[in-house]
């Protein structure tokens, strides 16, 4: 399920007009914890590695390199621990991806936690955005919650890991070209 929310300011943003700033979830948006059956049969397999991996790498490659060549500066913001966080980073697969954004924010980093609009605030102050520029991506209600107390009005809530419909809605949000497309290497994770 995919829900665009406004958080009643209908009418305030035209299509076409350009958000300069998507922040994203991480942990349920682009990536997912495998389960521990998962990871026992890779371990039997002999495959090493992190047991974080992305929802569906080309897609959610495709999505960033997107929003990138659309002239918007990515962010993630994540409740993810540190050290889930360095093992991300191990990940030629995950690293690729999380060498799309400006800046990843990890509430472990700062005295806040999602839902508490002070980490929107802390971000958006940090690379002074304006919270009317921005647009926030996560997978659970309270966190959108959360954004919209901080004055993040646009919102996409995405349970359900279709990165075609949050490209959808971004086009209906007037961020991305409608039917725009690009290729990736995902070798390099880069068009």
């Amino acid at each position: 399920m995919i829900k665009v929310i406004e958080n009643g300011n209908k009418g305030v943003f035209q299509h076409g007009q350009s958000t300069q700033n998507i922040i994203f979830d991480l942990f349920g948006v682009l990536v997912i914890q495998e389960s521990p059956h998962q990871l026992q049969q890779r371990i039997a397999r002999g495959l090493r590695g992190p047991s974080i991996r992305p929802v569906n790498l080309a897609g959610t490659l495709r999505l960033l390199q997107l929003c990138k060549d659309s002239g918007h500066r990515l962010f993630a913001l994540s409740n993810l621990s540190i050290k889930k966080y360095n093992e991300m980073l191990l990940s030629p697969e995950l690293n690729s991806l999380l060498s799309f954004f400006d800046d990843v924010i990890l509430s472990e980093m700062t005295p806040y936690k999602k839902p508490d609009p002070s980490l929107f605030a802390y971000l958006c102050d940090k690379h002074n955005l304006n919270m009317s520029d921005c647009i926030f991506i996560d997978d659970q209600a309270d966190n959108i919650d959360g954004a919209h107390m901080a004055g993040i009005a646009r919102t996409i809530l995405s349970q359900d890991f279709d990165l075609e419909r949050i490209r959808l809605r971004l086009f209906e949000f007037g961020i991305l070209p409608f039917g725009k497309q690009c290729d990736i290497d995902l070798k390099t994770g880069r068009a």
